[in-house]
């Protein structure tokens, strides 16, 4: 009788041992993954080459009055434009200039956004003369405006720490074209010809260009050209020889 009890004992014992491999092979473990995203809300817009005004006749400033335009287009060329009224010229291109041009890498043919300066004239610079664009004697508000905000692109001499009773010169209306490895497709500011125009007409305004890249590019570059524009501040009415430069920023985005 003892004999029998323990031999059933052994055999529970066995059968308990098995019950207990089969629990835990079949037992399921976790597996934790993290998750990560890299967001870019802008563009890298590379430097091709700076804007260079080349050689620049500047004499004098009329108070009050922005007396003399001068337009470097985004393909380098220099379009005089003369103000009606001025007895001798205050501001010529004289040569070696040339437009900035800057340049996007791009993954696919998405269109993207170049935003350029808001510095805008106010003033429609229309083809009115034989030597091409006049500007009124008195531009719209929209110019002082501009430049009255900090948004015309200021030229001093010696740069932004420079003699500040010496006349400056102002950037605005700036312009994108010359494009290759893309289009220029809009110009969300409405403009007419591509963002080639300076119909924007309040100072404030953006200057967005769409392009488009074409198929298989993987960069689009580009031109940007702008409008010179003489000061107007009675306390500053004569220019010196010298160099005069500044900056602006041009940023790209979806």
């Amino acid at each position: 009788m003892m004999n029998k009890k323990a031999s059933f004992v052994r055999k529970f014992g066995g059968a308990g041992l098995a019950g207990a491999l089969v629990f835990g092979a079949s037992g399921v473990m976790a597996a934790d993954f993290d998750v990560t995203a890299q967001v870019s809300n802008a563009l890298e817009v590379t430097v091709v080459n700076d804007m260079d005004l080349g050689n620049v006749f500047a004499v004098k400033t009329a108070p009050n009055i922005h007396v003399a335009i001068t337009r470097l287009t985004p393909a380098g060329a220099y379009v005089p434009v003369t103000e009606p009224s001025a007895t001798i010229p205050v501001l010529l291109g004289l040569g070696g200039a040339t437009a900035a041009r800057g340049s996007v890498a791009v993954p696919n043919d998405s269109p993207f956004t170049v935003l350029l300066p808001p510095a805008i004239s106010g003033d429609n610079l229309t083809d009115t003369g034989a030597t091409g664009p006049e500007l009124p004697a008195l531009l719209a508000a929209g110019l002082q405006a501009s430049i009255d905000a900090g948004e015309a692109i200021e030229l001093r001499i010696g740069g932004a720490a420079g003699n500040p009773s010496v006349a400056r010169l102002y950037l605005v209306n700036f312009s994108l074209g010359s494009v290759v490895g893309g289009t220029v497709t809009a110009d969300t500011a409405g403009a007419a010809t591509n963002c080639t125009s300076s119909t924007r007409l309040t100072a404030g305004d953006p200057v967005e260009c769409v392009l488009t890249p074409s198929f298989d590019a993987t960069a689009v570059e580009f031109g940007i050209g702008a409008d010179l524009v003489t000061d107007s501040t009675a306390a500053r009415t004569q220019y010196q020889s010298g160099t005069y430069s500044g900056s602006f920023t041009v940023t790209a985005t979806y």
